[in-house]
């Protein structure tokens, strides 16, 4: 058979390089006869072929040849050339057009063989024999788009083809209903294999999932050949709106055509249609389950709020030691703990099952956690401050790089209010991880102070003057005692530290207090305040 095949082409190609006397319409015409003849020589042949893969590739040869000689006849009549043999061509374009037919007579034919061997096969042999089904189904196809080029080359020649149209139009039309009832059976029988496949047992799935994987590569083949066919329909009038409907439905992909209102409506009918029977099939257990969802969520966001309200007299009350951060916490926690067990008792009443969902969760809290390392990182940190306490809401502090006043704490982040007013957001990672100095900690503060005298000063007036301004600033304590001693012989002064003890919140006023009235006092007892000084001495040379 190969031999034939290469002596054939062989002939081939020395009829389409004939001499330049014999026209170019006689040598198409030899051409195509001699593929004629070989076609039929491997029809022939065909009964003699029995395995599937023997079947897939002669019907490979006979569309190699079939295509071949069909677009180099479609090409010539679309030529200059052609005009100039009309007559004859059109009279070619008719042989190849009967030549056609007489295929796809025989590829039918052989195609109802195919689905009957094919239902007789075994599950496990069924992708196999189905790759010659789907050829031969493919073949099929592509005979019609060949059909249907042959008559419009010929209504281009000016020939009257409204015969050959309506018997085109009618194979066509009865093949694409065939095609769509055979489609939506096949996804008929999906819905019911998947169905059932949710219903067993995973460790006995195997057969299911075989057979289900069987049926989609049938529903695979049914629309792809069918999306070939609905613009050959458009091109031959016929009504394709339903056939995009069930192509859409089959693969979730949008044809050229579908762009048509007709088909869009019938699209939203079908899903109108659906949508319809599901409410009245679930409407009665649909709205009571919602009822009852509703309810119960109200129900625990009201206890959520009593929860909350508890829970916020417990941790504040005077016999609590814990700070605002861990009662914010507490409260906060306990809300949110009650209304999500109420979600999962809403959920669980609905029907939804819980086992799944929470392993679910648990998996992905696995994954999230790897993802956002940093922000656990943030979230652990946020805990270390809340259970060790370095600083409250409200406290003075420097962390983070930051100075200022802590306003609001989460376990993620610390916003600090600057001085200046600046709000910075800190992440607790950054403050834990460093040095935290909480300058508010403590009720009381000392406030250090230097202040210097000239040399020929007197240091014991000087000390009584300094002690006599705190004794009269009404906001520094008495106890602990301020300290006011001699520190520094400096270069050009004699400092005194002055260190009185005073309330934290009384820290700055005191210590701008004191310095203002020291330079008074002095200035008023004659008591110099030395400033670096610098002799400048020239020397004139001679």
């Amino acid at each position: 058979m190969k031999f034939k095949n290469i002596i054939a082409g062989i002939f081939s190609l020395l009829l389409l390089s004939l001499p330049l006397q014999a026209s170019e319409i006689e040598k198409l015409t030899q051409y195509t006869d001699s593929v004629a003849k070989e076609i039929e020589q491997l029809k022939a042949s065909k009964s003699s072929v029995t395995s599937s893969i023997s079947q897939t590739m002669l019907m490979h040869q006979l569309e190699s040849l079939t295509t071949e000689s069909s677009n180099a006849v479609i090409n010539y009549a679309k030529s200059d050339e052609a005009q100039e043999s009309k007559e004859a061509t059109v009279a070619l374009l008719m042989k190849q057009e009967k030549l056609i037919n007489r295929q796809q007579s025989s590829a039918t034919k052989a195609l109802s063989q195919l689905f009957k061997d094919f239902e007789a096969t075994s599950i496990e042999d069924q992708p196999i024999e189905w790759v010659t089904v789907s050829n031969a189904m493919d073949y099929r196809t592509r005979l019609f788009k060949i059909e249907l080029a042959l008559i419009e080359a010929q209504e281009q020649l000016g020939q009257s083809k409204e015969k050959s149209r309506s018997t085109f139009s009618k194979n066509l039309d009865g093949v694409s209903s065939n095609l769509y009832v055979v489609l939506g059976s096949s996804l008929k029988l999906s819905e019911v294999l998947q169905s059932e496949r949710s219903k067993t047992p995973a460790a006995q799935r195997d057969n299911i999932d075989s057979r289900l994987r069987m049926q989609q590569r049938m529903n695979l083949t049914f629309s792809s050949n069918l999306r070939s066919m609905i613009p050959m329909m458009e091109a031959t009038q016929l009504d394709t709106a339903k056939f995009n409907e069930l192509t859409f439905s089959a693969t979730g992909e949008l044809s050229d055509a579908m762009v048509s209102t007709d088909a869009f409506m019938a699209v939203g009918h079908n899903l109108l249609e659906n949508i319809t029977q599901w409410i009245v099939e679930n409407a009665g257990s649909t709205i009571s389950k919602v009822i009852i969802f509703i309810l119960i969520i109200v129900l625990f966001k009201y206890l959520s709020g009593l929860v909350r309200k508890i829970m916020t007299r417990i941790v504040r009350s005077p016999q609590s030691k814990l700070s605002t951060l861990v009662q914010d916490f507490i409260v906060s926690m306990s809300a949110k703990a009650v209304m999500l067990f109420g979600i999962l008792i809403a959920l669980a009443q609905v029907g939804l099952n819980l086992g799944p969902l929470l392993t679910g969760l648990g998996v992905a809290g696995i994954v999230i956690g790897f993802a956002l390392q940093d922000t656990l990182s943030n979230f652990a940190s946020g805990m270390m401050i809340l259970i060790y306490r370095p600083f409250d809401v409200e406290d003075f502090v420097e962390a983070g790089g930051v100075s200022g006043k802590v306003s609001h704490m989460s376990l993620v982040n610390t916003t600090i209010r600057t001085f200046d007013n600046q709000i910075f957001i800190v992440p607790n990672s950054k403050i834990w991880g460093d040095t935290i100095k909480n300058i508010t900690a403590e009720k009381v503060r000392r406030v250090d102070m230097t202040f210097g005298i000239g040399y020929s000063d007197d240091i014991d007036k000087a000390e009584a003057v300094l002690a006599n301004i705190l004794e009269q600033h009404n906001k520094v304590l008495k106890s602990p005692e301020p300290t006011i001693k001699v520190m520094t012989l400096n270069e050009s002064s004699v400092d005194f530290i002055v260190r009185p003890w005073v309330n934290t919140a009384d820290y700055w006023e005191v210590y701008w207090d004191v310095t203002k009235t020291v330079k008074m006092r002095f200035d008023q007892e004659g008591i110099s305040i030395p400033f670096p000084q610098r002799d400048v001495r020239l020397y004139e040379t001679k």
